[in-house]
């Protein structure tokens, strides 16, 4: 309590750690009722501290408990590990979360050369960091982004601009592996990135394509002409589309559309079960909850009033356009090859290449892309240090 002139103040805390926000209310209304009502007010209590004891005990023996119990066992070994907190290396870089606020910092960087890779866009990486461990650091002009979190940590090659800021990049990442005790090992090496570093340090490193993850280039006309022999079965299935479905229509995403896409987008997930699925659908309404701030494009094909497929997508520079998501019901034939059609004539038909990322390995998925005839590929490798031994240290 504290004395004010003619009046008292009475100063309330208590840890949320040990109590919920309803039991507080329920006691701060009492005292209320107190204060200004009738203060002889009395509420009987009905139970007391042994009832509540004993039927936590009684609890356990009920179905329900043993449901809840059941499914969290379950759960352990997907459960995510603690936070991570920020990470202070000798030379000073900090390794922390993609954040909105940091996104002109890094699409500086992207800028300074014209990647093809979906790593080089802060999207993928602000959308993708919690299940891929993913966290960035800026030292002295170097951009360095961490990933594989706790598990099997890996930097990507260092961002920068001049060969000497790159020639240090590569040193202080190796001083990282050493600090950390850790493995060297980049990925995401692409072809260009991989030559410079021949280049300047002849012999210095291995390297290993990563074949799972190269990304499918392809050529815009391609894809919204559909022209030739190559791509006449692609073709078929959307004309077959196009004249069982003629009352179909195309609508760029807005915010009243928005809704509709979270709507497909969940009841995709129940439907599939492949591994990290739930992670995507993460992924996708963290895209829609950002939509403005992260400059995004994207288009949906309406049956009957409802949102049966969706993409989205931006620019990656002023050559290649970048496609984040793509869904459609699968029961529903040519729908794919429709939101793909449709969602690059509507939005990407200026740029000369479109990116649809990698196929992760899944023969399916490979086979699918694959199809499609890419113009190229973003090819991507994994680095080690050329002498075993310095792998071991990172490189000391």
């Amino acid at each position: 309590l504290s004395q004010l002139g003619s009046c008292t103040v009475m100063h309330f805390s208590i840890d949320m750690l040990i109590v919920d926000w309803t039991s507080v209310w329920l006691m701060l209304s009492r005292f209320e009722e107190y204060y200004f009502g009738d203060n002889t007010a009395k509420h009987e209590l009905t139970i007391t501290f042994r009832d509540y004891m004993e039927a936590c005990k009684n609890i356990s023996d009920t179905q329900m408990y043993k449901k809840a119990e059941k499914y969290w066992k379950e759960r352990i070994e997907d459960l995510p590990p603690a936070p991570e907190l920020p990470v202070v290396g000798k030379g000073g870089a900090e390794f922390k979360r993609f954040e909105l606020r940091d996104k002109p910092l890094i699409d500086k960087y992207f800028e300074q050369h014209h990647y093809e890779a979906s790593d080089n866009c802060f999207t993928t990486l602000f959308m993708w960091q919690d299940p891929y461990g993913i966290r960035w650091a800026e030292e002295n002009g170097v951009l360095y982004i961490q990933g594989g979190g706790k598990r099997e940590p890996f930097l990507l090659p260092p961002f920068a601009g001049k060969d000497a800021k790159f020639l240090d990049g590569l040193l202080r990442a190796k001083e990282w592996f050493v600090e950390n005790k850790l493995p060297f090992r980049f990925k995401g090496v692409s072809k260009d990135v991989k030559e410079r570093m021949e280049d300047l340090c002849p012999g210095r490193y291995a390297f290993t394509p990563d074949r799972d993850n190269y990304e499918y280039i392809y050529k815009s006309e391609d894809l919204i002409n559909l022209s030739g022999k190559k791509f006449r079965q692609k073709k078929n299935h959307l004309n077959q589309f196009r004249m069982q479905y003629s009352n179909y229509e195309y609508v760029p995403i807005t915010e009243d559309i928005i809704p509709l896409c979270r709507e497909t987008a969940a009841s995709w997930v129940e439907t599939h079960h492949e591994e990290g699925i739930e992670d995507e659908l993460v992924a996708i309404n963290l895209l829609f909850d950002n939509w403005d701030v992260l400059g995004l494009k994207g288009g949906a094909i309406k049956l009957f009033g409802r949102v049966e497929a969706f993409s989205i997508g931006e620019l990656l520079n002023d050559r290649i356009a970048l496609i984040h998501i793509e869904k459609a019901n699968p029961d529903i034939r040519g729908l794919y090859q429709a939101i793909n059609n449709e969602f690059i004539r509507h939005e990407f038909s200026e740029v000369e290449f479109i990116n649809r990322e990698e196929d992760m390995g899944l023969p399916g998925l490979r086979q699918a892309k694959e199809s499609y005839n890419p113009d190229h590929f973003a090819e991507k490798y994994d680095a080690v240090y050329a002498n075993e031994a310095d792998n071991a240290t990172g490189g000391k």
